[in-house]
Formats: structure tokens, C-alpha cells, sequence
């Protein structure tokens, strides 16, 4: 599913500041979640919990700090942050599913990277879940949707696909994709039945694969049309 949102970049902001917030306000339920857009590790982002306008527009302040464009984009109540890792190129499968633990408002970089050496390098074990605490039909549900989100991207070798889950409505939402998730994610890997040495293996194999399918498909295209073009070119030069 795909939860309701607003962009915008940082002219429209400058432009008319009221009218990017009254879009807020009016589209979206709070509380949200502003975000720079193309920044990760949950730099630059806040979460406003009502329509406190100047909270509203200081977070967005922030985010148009680190990045040009902006997302804003309603929060999703009873939250578990859930991780999939992909690996293959057509065909990849799903690993296990991680939960994330945290205890602010959001999965923010000090719980990611600082907290007891950080959940996302896979050691900060008191914030990890492994597997989730999901039943097995929603478990597939989310591997099967990481999958199709991994395909419809065009993405190969590796990436991984967070997901945010309403534990009380049983609803998920494909959150972010990490086309060169850091570490390869090689703990869940590892919880997946895959050590860190056969993964080095499958990924070299992989983007073999890839290499010789690119090396199959011709990127050219020969024809004259521009030294028509040029010869039309000098044609009117010499009229005039």
C-alpha cells in the first residue's frame, strides 16, 4: 500500500510558503513525517504530532537544509519498522524479515549507527528482532511485495526494502529502497542461512550474469541522420 504524501521543492517553499502549508494541512492526517528526499539515515528528518503550524514549518526549514526537495508524508500509527534484503538479478529472493526497535518518534541515525555500535551494521542486538514478530502469512506477504517492488525498480545483486507496519490495522507500506544497503545487511543474511563469504560469492556471480546479459544488447544505432543535419546545416549557411 502506498500512504498518502506531498512534494514540493525548496522554490515553491520560498514562493508561497502558506500555500505549500495549506496543501499540508488540508490533504494529509497528522501526525507526518518530513523528509529531505534524497538524503538517508534519517538525517534531516521530524515528525510533526498536530497541526502546529510553526513546528510545521520548522521541521520543513530542516529538511530543505540538507536537500533541495522536500516530502511530507502522513506517519503511520502503532509502528514496526520492518527490513527485507533482496539478492538476484530477474529472480531474487527475499531474506528473513528484521524488526527494528526504537524508542523515540522515529528510527532515527543514533539509534541506526551510535546506540551499542547500531542497529543497522547488525550490533545493537537489544534494538534488533530477528525474525519479526509477524505471523507467517503477513511475513510472506511483505518478502513477496519487496520482490515485486525489487523487479518493478529494475534493481540487481543486492538491495534492501524497509517496510512500515500498523500492528494494530495489519497494514504495510513499502517505506524506502536501498539499491547498496551498507554492510550488504550480511547479519540478516546470516539469520537467512547465507554467511558473509557465500554472499561475497553469489554477488561476483551475479554481476557476472549481469555483465554478460549488458554485453548481449547493442547500446548503438547507426545512421547519417547527422551528417544530414549538417549538410542541410551548411546548405543554409551558404543561402544566407
Amino acid at each position: 500500500m502506498a500512504s498518502k504524501f506531498i512534494c514540493f521543492d525548496r522554490a515553491d517553499w520560498n514562493s508561497d510558503k502558506s500555500q505549500v502549508t495549506s496543501n499540508i494541512t488540508s490533504t494529509l492526517k497528522f501526525p507526518v513525517f518530513v523528509k529531505p528526499v534524497h538524503l538517508g539515515s534519517s538525517i534531516g528528518i521530524g515528525k510533526v504530532k498536530n497541526q502546529d503550524l510553526k513546528d510545521l514549518e520548522n521541521k520543513i526549514e530542516v529538511a530543505l537544509h540538507y536537500d533541495n526537495k522536500v516530502l511530507v508524508e502522513e506517519g503511520v500509527e502503532n509502528l514496526m519498522d520492518v527490513t527485507c534484503c533482496l539478492l538476484g538479478n530477474e529472480n531474487p529472493r527475499a531474506s528473513v524479515l528484521q524488526e527494528s526497535v526504537f524508542k523515540n518518534d522515529l528510527f532515527d541515525f543514533e539509534d541506526k549507527y551510535m546506540i551499542d555500535g547500531g542497529a543497522q551494521t547488525g550490533k545493537a542486538q537489544d534494538s534488533l528482532v530477528i525474525p519479526a514478530r509477524l505471523d507467517e502469512v503477513t511475513t510472506k506477504r511483505i518478502q513477496e511485495t519487496a520482490k515485486a517492488v525489487y523487479k518493478a525498480l529494475g534493481c540487481c545483486g543486492i538491495a534492501r526494502v524497509d517496510f512500515l507496519f500498523n500492528k494494530q490495522t495489519k497494514e504495510f507500506f513499502a517505506n524506502e529502497v536501498n539499491p547498496m544497503p551498507g554492510t550488504l545487511y550480511h547479519h540478516l543474511w546470516k539469520a537467512s542461512g547465507l554467511e558473509l563469504d557465500g554472499l561475497l560469492k553469489e554477488l561476483i556471480t551475479l554481476a557476472e550474469e549481469k555483465y554478460k546479459q549488458k554485453r548481449e544488447t547493442t547500446y548503438t544505432f547507426d545512421s547519417s541522420v547527422l551528417t544530414q543535419l549538417n549538410g542541410a546545416k551548411l546548405k543554409s549557411t551558404k543561402l544566407q
